[in-house]
């Protein structure tokens, strides 16, 4: 267990409650970037704030990509089978499950979270997208309606073309998804209004 789980480096905060956030931060940032979160959420959550394994250049990321917007499928393959092997083990010692967690990413640690939704449904509960995109071209076909989904979207993202955002809106819906689109005048930063959106349905009964 101990092998698996130190596949990737984290933080963790243990408030020994009953759910529990998984952090996934964006390119060049680190573990401790979505930490803040206990801010908002106190101590009603546990926070596992992970740091992803491939260094671009310096910046951290999740997974490797050839050139901006194009991911590498086999960095992709591999991550994930990591992440899963780490989510796995971690459900285990600390006796909860999927159904108990929250994965909460922005940019790149929301496209690995949405590799993972694809990969290993069963791994992963309830989802926050923040300015994400598809990571692969060819997606499974899957039932996703025991998935809530939140997905965010900056309206001028320089990074992500608005067909591009549209184009996962309705992938997501066509996998049924319960899913929450919320969208803002802005660009590919992580506003405060998309904070509060992201407070608001994290503290729903829902999740």
């Amino acid at each position: 267990m101990e092998k698996e789980l130190s596949l990737f480096e984290y933080s963790f905060i243990d408030n020994k409650a009953p759910r529990t956030l998984f952090l996934f931060h964006g390119t060049g940032g680190t573990k401790n970037d979505l930490l803040f979160l206990e801010q908002y959420l106190s101590n009603n959550y546990n926070y596992v704030g992970l740091q992803g394994n491939v260094d671009e250049h310096g910046m951290s990321r999740f997974f490797k990509r050839k050139a901006s917007g194009v991911f590498d499928q086999e960095s992709i393959t591999e991550e994930s089978t990591k992440l899963s092997k780490f989510v796995s083990a971690w459900y285990k010692k600390y006796r909860t499950t999927a159904a108990d967690s929250t994965w909460v990413g922005y940019s790149n640690g929301a496209n690995m979270i949405l590799a993972m939704l694809l990969s290993y449904p069963n791994l992963v509960g309830t989802a926050v997208l923040l300015h994400p995109m598809k990571p692969a071209q060819s997606l499974p076909t899957a039932n996703f309606s025991d998935h809530r989904v939140l997905v965010t979207h900056g309206m001028f993202d320089p990074m992500i073309a608005r067909a591009q955002q549209l184009e996962l809106n309705q992938i997501l819906k066509a996998l049924n998804a319960d899913l929450t689109i919320k969208e803002y005048d802005s660009g590919h930063e992580f506003s405060s209004s998309e904070l509060e959106d992201l407070v608001r349905f994290l503290q729903s009964r829902k999740v």
